[in-house]
């Protein structure tokens, strides 16, 4: 007998019902956070090159870029959709960047060895636990080749592969387990060509960094505890002194910043521009090859402009072209899967958000003023919320989940898939009429419109296998049941708006 219940997030008091920023997109999304400027160069010119996914068909893109021009394209192909990049770096130290990807069932590593656009060979280093996460990808032993950071997303743990093309060369943990901190980063701050750690504390804000030397912590600073719509969004050499730098914005105001680091110290900051809500960072890299970081931005229409970048200002700009919202910018993907829970939980809700199903007579996204819904991005903070909540093993919404919505799903003991409570919310679409923007009487429908709301954009999911608190009571009391808890970012099931 299969078990599940569901419960939906209730409406917010009228104190939130204003709509947060859209510029809050990547307000806690990872980066592919590589140490030098031009990462990302897919055929080793010196210069960044920009990676697309087709959300429809998992087809892989490489714009080759010379500035803000797209100098040639071309595609590798594409996985079936149980695999996710989670990383872009130069494993093999051949000056081009390579791909890590991993399976969102297995859990099992691939790395492909690129050479333009095309895959010259692949590998897999192994499969790690499910409970870990690729937090980064940086060269942490200084010897030329990429290597990967891990964190046990339950215990905050973190563990280095020492990476030689698609080997582990060796490995160890800097530390102990890390309650509290999520990794934000990797980058070479101090500029001794090793990877660093950037680390964000899930309650203050406050960012330390690790100088590390392979798998040692060297040394240490705390760099202060932003106001909350801060959040970083990227990191990369902004001035051309070899020093990673911190690119921030505010999810209010759309305001860019950027750190200028050295070592643990902020050595100055500026403040390029402010940006419109449709308007969302597609990765960060040295896109014209002076060895300064630049910034590449996706609209809401799909079009991608970069902003070249010298002393931490913006210096020329260009429209180089416009993939179509169904391609992404891949450079997003790094840190989006976790795990394969987490994965088939993303992967699910963002194949319900591009092709629905949205409702019979329902008028679908594309056909709204604001288009399709862009693709969510995993939140390791929410996420960190999400599983904290759900190891207390208490059915009902967490009245202290701070800025974020919730879905909710239990069932018997071993049931439930990620994307199986996807489906589950999403059928509640049968309940929803989107011309009144109202759901049958007696009815639920609150997960499904928190799944497809226009301006959540990000979401962190947890899963706990519990052995109390059975909430189906009865017979079943004292047996073993799933609990699954999403959060998301800014929350959505504002009164009176519709989803999209």
């Amino acid at each position: 007998m299969k078990l599940t219940r569901r419960l939906q997030r209730p409406d917010l008091a009228p104190v939130r019902r204003k709509f947060f920023a859209a510029a809050a997109l990547a307000c806690l999304l990872g980066l592919p956070l590589l140490a030098d400027a031009a990462s990302g160069d897919f055929d080793g010119d010196g210069k960044s090159d920009l990676l697309f996914q087709n959300t429809a068909t998992q087809q892989l893109a490489i714009w080759l870029m010379n500035g803000t021009a797209i100098g040639s394209t071309g595609s590798p192909g594409g996985p079936t959709s149980d695999w996710v990049i989670q990383g872009v770096g130069d494993f093999n130290g051949d000056g081009k960047a390579d791909l890590l990807w991993q399976n969102s069932t297995t859990g099992q590593v691939v790395i492909w060895l690129m050479n333009g656009t095309s895959v010259l060979s692949a590998g897999s280093p192994g499969t790690p636990g499910t409970a870990w996460s690729v937090k980064g990808v940086g060269d942490f032993d200084g010897n030329g080749m990429a290597d990967i950071l891990w964190e046990d997303v339950a215990t905050g743990q973190v563990v280095i592969w020492l990476m030689n093309g698609t080997s582990v060369a060796g490995s160890g943990s800097p530390s102990g387990p890390i309650s509290g901190w999520t990794v934000v980063g990797v980058g070479d701050f101090d500029g001794n060509g090793t990877a660093d750690i950037a680390w964000q504390n899930d309650a203050a804000n406050t960012v330390v960094l690790w100088l590390m030397n392979g798998t040692s912590v060297t040394s240490s600073g705390v760099l202060g505890a932003p106001d909350p719509q801060w959040s970083i969004q990227g990191i990369g050499d902004f001035n051309g002194d070899k020093k990673a730098d911190l690119l921030w914005q505010n999810a209010t105001s759309g305001q860019v910043a950027i750190w200028l680091m050295n070592g643990t110290t902020i050595s100055a900051s500026t403040t390029p521009a402010a940006v419109t809500p449709d308007w969302t960072i597609a990765g960060v890299g040295d896109y014209n090859g002076d060895g300064t970081a630049d910034i590449a931005w996706k609209n809401a229409n799909g079009s991608i402009a970069v902003w070249l970048m010298g002393a931490g200002l913006i210096s020329n700009s260009g429209l180089p072209g416009n993939p179509t919202v169904a391609w992404q910018p891949a450079q997003l993907a790094p840190y989006s899967c976790p795990t394969p829970f987490q994965c088939s939980m993303l992967v699910a809700t963002n194949n319900l958000r591009a092709n629905g199903p949205f409702g019979t007579g329902n008028a679908a996204p594309a056909a709204t003023p604001g288009g399709p819904l862009q693709p969510m991005t995993w939140s390791v903070a929410a996420a960190r919320v999400a599983q904290n909540y759900a190891a207390q093993c208490v059915f009902g919404h967490n009245a202290n989940r701070g800025p974020f919505g919730e879905n909710l799903n239990v069932g018997g003991g071993n049931q439930l898939t990620g994307a199986g409570s996807v489906t589950g919310w999403g059928s509640e679409v049968s309940n929803y009429t989107y011309a009144t923007n109202t759901c049958a009487a007696g009815q639920t429908c609150g997960h499904y419109t928190q799944l497809v709301w226009r301006t959540s954009t990000a979401v962190g999911c947890g899963y706990q296998y519990c052995t109390v608190n059975n909430p189906f009571g009865g017979p079943f009391a004292g047996m073993p049941w799933d609990y699954e808890v999403c959060d998301y970012a800014p929350p959505g099931n504002y009164i009176n708006q519709s989803p999209y």
